[in-house]
């Protein structure tokens, strides 16, 4: 695949109604600001007090940045097959069998910390639905902006609780 401008990434995010809820909303319990307004003149989401949206955006930037693998379900395979022997998960005709798909795709992360993976596998997916036409995130196919969206999540939450780790969260102390 050939990379795009990240220019045209961030616009694939740009100004959408169904990030905040698809996103941010299912991690509230961490920070419960979820509802995120766009910046027209920086081109990201606004960063507001207990709000994630400076981690997204810092999760779309890698994106942005990101080359494209040429087959990035291989990128889940491998983070999903990390806990597929725990959580009784097996692939059967290319598709995974067993618990939510999403809920596997965090454990994987969690227990395996291979982020580079997800975000090439995030990194594909957006990739996948530009070439597809759907030149927006609002724009995506149902099944496809609902797996982008768990991916994207588990990104975040991964990313913030690393943050976390290192350095004390400003808005808590």
């Amino acid at each position: 695949m050939t990379k795009l401008p990240p220019e045209q990434i961030r616009d694939f995010f740009a100004r959408s109604l169904f990030v905040p809820g698809m996103v941010l909303r299912r991690l509230s319990h961490i920070k419960h600001n979820w509802q995120v307004g766009w910046d027209p003149h920086s081109g990201r989401y606004l960063p507001q007090p207990f709000s994630l949206a400076a981690d997204l955006n810092e999760v779309i930037d890698q994106i942005a940045a990101t080359t494209p693998p040429d087959r990035y379900h291989d990128h889940e395979d491998i983070i999903v097959g990390c806990v597929s022997s725990i959580f009784s998960a097996e692939k059967q005709g290319g598709r995974w069998r067993g618990d939510d798909y999403g809920f596997l795709l965090e454990q994987g992360l969690m227990m395996s910390g291979r982020l580079d993976d997800l975000i090439l596998a995030a990194t594909g997916r957006v990739y996948a639905a530009i070439n597809s036409g759907q030149k927006h995130f609002d724009d995506a196919e149902h099944g496809h902006l609902r797996m982008l969206s768990d991916i994207l999540a588990t990104i975040v939450f991964y990313h913030y609780g690393c943050r976390c780790a290192l350095e004390e969260d400003p808005e808590e102390s």
